[in-house]
């Protein structure tokens, strides 16, 4: 799988991601980090992208 989507914080530093999710509900994102889990995929959670570091990258 190529990346798909550029993410970018503050500092202005850009990454790339293959996808982002946007769980709504708490049981959401349970069930997706247990998928994540199960399949082995690394999961890097995302604050609102403030700061300036490039840690969100």
């Amino acid at each position: 799988m190529s990346p798909v989507v550029v993410v970018e914080d503050a500092s202005g530093y850009q990454g790339y991601a293959d996808s982002i999710l946007a769980p709504s509900t708490v049981e959401e994102l349970s069930a997706n980090l247990q998928r994540a889990a199960a399949l082995g995929v690394p999961v890097t959670p995302s604050g609102a992208g403030t700061g300036i570091t490039g840690g969100r990258c």
